[in-house]
């Protein structure tokens, strides 16, 4: 589950003379001079910022936050405090000092009161957190404990059969009849059932005040047959194995949905309250799909605009967990550039999709059969076809006839002039500003052009004012070998259309600013930062070429 980080609005003062922490936000005051013991863990502890912003977060209700860590000394101290800085944002603001103090009560009565040991590791995000998945906040772990201790067996894998078949005997598999967030487990309990992920819920939170480390686990879909499943996985001591409700005697077969659906099972994951996990491996046979997303040759950093689905009941299904989180996703090869998507085996369909200027979307796609161990590389282009954009795609803006200017070049006494650009076949203006970081990084891309001997006249422009060394620097530092101007007015840039940055009278909107001429129509231009547009000028110019103006 994805934890909302939505910061409080006001200032954080620490008053360095009295040794107070202070926040006003509105008529909301923070000040720790009120919870001594607080207080002092905190100015102790490296994590003070994050504590104290955790506290920010829970607005008007901060002091219910703070009365409950105040309470505490300690081990236990620290774990509520822990508690508080990775709830989420909703639950800060609604979170109970007796509903927290509960939770961290009786998780500590799970770990020390019951046969087994709690892996000190596993303590606080299987045991302590008080939530299950989306579920209200509330008061159930007290209940819960009182009401299912005597199921506590000697070891949790004991335990867990023994909760196992309570759940199986006792709590029905309902449909959702009502809209809304999850039941909570007092609530499961109450009504004697609830949907299959309110049942592994339950199972999950009888487990947790029971000392065991779980976790829910599912599978949306089963390849091409019907219907998904949701489940539990436990901590035995040494692994994570699978626990049924609806099947006892299935505990810990992690090869039950492949008796059930034949090499169909697509994607496996695992969700506590704050965290998800694919554990697709453990339960089939898998394959690879990696995945490199390309524009104008240039590989694109975490590109998110993409699904892989599997056909599913008559249609295809994104397989949605395969995303939520993009990094934990690319485990494999911890690369921003790729995407790996570990899947069971079967026929998947990758889509990827980008929108031209107008809004409209181009859609890539690819079906894709994953056998058992095969890894399969596949690179998608986010180019549409040059032949498939609009002259709107193109060309931000229309220029009827080349605007007139006359400017020294760098190092000489002569000048260029907009006929230069009419005498080429192919020309490039450029409009750029060394004093602005994405022109730096696209400019060499320009020099490209050059080097590569291609017959197509590059001319640049610096606007706005620069110190004659910086700029020469500039031009030794990239081995600039074109011809190039400065601008210091901007009244070159301005005729093009670029508008002066309103907080900046010196510098303008849309550099790097690209245009590419061919017999001095403006057949192409870019503006802002793209680093592939080497590639796109030459494709562009290939074009051309292809339709024999």
């Amino acid at each position: 589950m994805l934890i909302n980080k939505i910061v409080a609005i006001g200032i954080f003062v620490f008053l360095l003379s009295c040794g107070a922490y202070a926040f006003a936000a509105g008529t909301i005051e923070i000040n720790l001079e009120k919870y001594p013991n607080l207080k002092m863990a905190v100015e102790k502890s490296p994590d003070k910022d994050k504590i104290i912003e955790s506290l920010k977060d829970g607005g008007a209700n901060w002091e219910n936050l703070a009365s409950a860590a105040e309470s505490l000394t300690g081990q236990k101290q620290d774990d509520m405090i822990w508690l508080i800085t990775v709830m989420p944002h909703l639950d800060r603001l609604e979170a109970t000092t007796d509903i927290l103090l509960e939770h961290l009560e009786y998780a500590y009565k799970a770990k020390n009161e019951l046969p087994y040991k709690v892996p000190d590791d596993m303590f606080r995000p299987y045991i302590l957190v008080y939530r299950i998945g989306d579920e209200p906040v509330r008061p159930w772990r007290k209940m819960i404990f009182d009401r299912f201790k005597n199921l506590a067996g000697n070891t949790p894998s004991e335990t867990a059969k023994n909760v196992n078949k309570w759940v199986n005997e006792n709590i029905k598999v309902f449909d959702r009849g009502f809209f809304g967030p999850r039941q909570s487990p007092d609530q499961i309990i109450k009504v004697g059932g609830g949907t299959k992920e309110d049942v592994a819920a339950v199972t999950t939170a009888i487990l947790k005040a029971l000392g065991v480390p779980s976790r829910s686990a599912k599978c949306d879909f089963f390849g091409e047959q019907k219907d998904g499943a949701t489940w539990v996985e436990i901590y035995d001591g040494t692994n994570w194995i699978p626990l049924y409700p609806d099947a006892p005697d299935s505990f810990g077969d992690f090869k039950r949905w492949e008796k059930e659906y034949p090499h169909n099972i697509t994607v496996v994951s695992t969700t506590t309250a704050f965290d998800a996990l694919q554990v697709t491996p453990k339960y089939t046979e898998t394959g690879t799909i990696e995945l490199t997303f390309m524009r104008h040759g240039v590989v694109q950093e975490n590109f998110e605009h993409f699904a892989v689905s599997v056909y599913n009941n008559g249609g295809w299904m994104p397989l949605d967990d395969l995303g939520f989180d993009l990094e934990e996703s690319r485990m494999s090869t911890k690369d921003k550039m790729k995407f790996e998507a570990i899947v069971g085996d079967g026929t998947y369909l990758v889509e990827a999709g980008v929108r031209n200027r107008n809004g409209d979307v181009h859609m890539y796609t690819e079906q894709v059969e994953v056998t058992s161990g095969a890894k399969i590389p596949i690179t998608i282009k986010l180019d549409p076809p040059i032949g498939d954009l609009t002259r709107e795609d193109l060309v931000p803006r229309e220029i009827d006839k080349l605007p007139e200017w006359e400017l020294p070049l760098v190092g000489t006494e002569g000048s260029i002039f907009s006929d230069i650009i009419y005498k080429a076949n192919f020309a490039v203006l450029a409009l750029f500003d060394i004093n602005n970081e994405p022109s730096l990084r696209m400019m060499p891309k320009l020099i490209d052009l050059k080097l590569d001997k291609t017959k197509i006249k590059v001319i640049s422009i610096h606007a706005g004012p620069v110190e004659d060394e910086k700029l020469n620097a500039f031009i030794k530092d990239n081995a600039l070998d074109m011809t190039i101007a400065v601008d210091k007015d901007g009244n070159a840039v301005e005729k093009y259309g670029l508008s002066r940055k309103s907080d900046d009278k010196t510098h303008f909107n849309g550099l790097p600013s690209i245009m590419l001429f061919y017999k001095g129509r403006i057949i192409l231009w870019v503006e802002g930062y793209d680093l592939g547009i080497r590639e796109f000028i030459l494709d562009m110019v290939k074009y051309q070429e292809s339709l024999g103006w």
